[in-house]
């Protein structure tokens, strides 16, 4: 018959302390009231370098770093675990050696029988190669926001001269296109223009407009990306701003007739420059789809809270199906009219972006042969 052995106290607690002192992953020792080492395990010897009996006995501030000494962390710990039950630590510590490690611990008190603290037990880990790790991402994700932000300030200087750029370049650029053309109608008409020289004018005149348009587009997006979400807002009347947009573009309408139709003040709080923009791309828009003396005709009215700025053309119009689509950056309907394809598929882009800035939306109404009419719809200032 087998006779079952209840495990004693003292058989317990020497189980106990031949784990911990088999233990090599993670330093375990205790601590006396005076600060001084009392037991040492293996998993201590390994990390630290110190046989048992060169240690036991010794203040604890043996294994602390000079600053931590001076700046008493070896008390503080042993007086927040008696204070709080624990004390969690993540400092550097010094190998026998005098090599420095960056250790992961927790101090925590041992009781008497009667509840006082007789001492404490500190257990850590090596943890330098996580803190290591931990460094270089933070290195890492340093050196990463630092080049994001130069990159974006330079792309910021950037875009911010191609805005300043595009202001200036644009309305010089209409007239030379628009008096290109006035020049090739004129002079086609003269009988002993050469052969050569005809050509030589409608490269100016093909060129400048093709320049026209390219630069006009890339500059577009140069201006909705550095200046979104920074609108020079005001109030602005749009029968005014019209009608000067419309003196502007007007060698660009030298073959066009355009009428301007305003009942009466058209007050919405916006950004002139955004808003120029806006009317500019739809009349250029326009004027490429138009044959040479279609009209174009430009009518604000108003409704319950709202402006509206349509811009209509007795040109090719839309295939159906497409409409939705015009505004979609580099989108270019395929017109099955002759009209060549031309341009990037910006200009559309860049007015759906700047009304939807200034809370409005953008619609267009077409059919093939019947023209296209585009309609922005825009908020009325407050008070208006």
């Amino acid at each position: 018959m087998q006779h079952s052995h209840t495990t004693t106290a003292d058989e317990r607690q020497g189980i106990f302390h031949a784990i911990v002192a088999s233990v090599r992953d993670y330093a375990m020792f205790t601590i006396d009231l005076k600060g001084l080492i009392s037991t040492w395990n293996a998993g201590a010897h390994q990390i630290f370098g110190y046989r048992t009996e060169e240690i036991v006995g010794r203040p604890v501030s043996l294994i602390f770093t000079e600053e931590d000494i001076r700046a008493g962390a070896p008390e503080s710990e042993r007086e927040r675990a008696a204070r709080d039950g624990r004390a969690i630590d993540k400092r550097w510590h010094l190998r026998k050696d005098g090599g420095r490690f960056w250790a992961d611990g927790v101090v925590t008190p041992i009781h008497s029988g009667e509840g006082c603290v007789i001492g404490f037990v500190k257990i850590m880990r090596d943890a330098t190669e996580v803190q290591r790790l931990e460094e270089e991402r933070e290195r890492l994700l340093l050196a990463e926001r630092t080049a994001r932000e130069e990159a974006e300030a330079a792309i910021s200087a950037r875009d911010a001269f191609l805005a300043i750029a595009a202001h200036e370049l644009r309305t010089p650029l209409t007239a030379i296109v628009g008096y290109a053309q006035v020049l090739e109608r004129r002079l086609s008409h003269i009988a002993d223009l050469s052969e050569r020289d005809r050509r030589a004018l409608h490269a100016i005149v093909d060129q400048s407009d093709r320049a026209h348009q390219l630069i006009g587009s890339l500059l577009d997006m140069a201006r909705l990306h550095s200046e979104h979400d920074r609108l020079s807002l005001g109030l602005i009347d749009l029968c005014d701003l019209t009608q000067q947009i419309a003196a502007d573009v007007e060698p660009l309408l030298y073959a066009h007739t355009i009428a301007i139709d305003c009942d009466g003040p058209a007050l919405v709080l916006g950004d002139p420059l955004r808003l120029e923009q806006v009317l500019q791309n739809l009349l250029q828009n326009a004027v490429k789809y138009s044959p040479d003396g279609g009209h174009i005709s430009v009518r604000l009215s108003q409704d319950e809270g709202s402006v509206l700025w349509s811009v209509s053309d007795q040109g090719v119009g839309i295939p159906e199906g497409v409409g939705g689509r015009l505004f979609e950056r580099f989108y270019r309907a395929n017109h099955t009219t002759g009209v060549p394809i031309t341009g990037m598929g910006i200009g559309l882009y860049v007015v759906h972006e700047l009304v939807a800035l200034h809370g409005g939306t953008v619609e267009v109404a077409s059919s093939v042969g019947g023209g296209s009419t585009f309609v922005v719809r825009l908020p009325r200032a407050p008070g208006s």
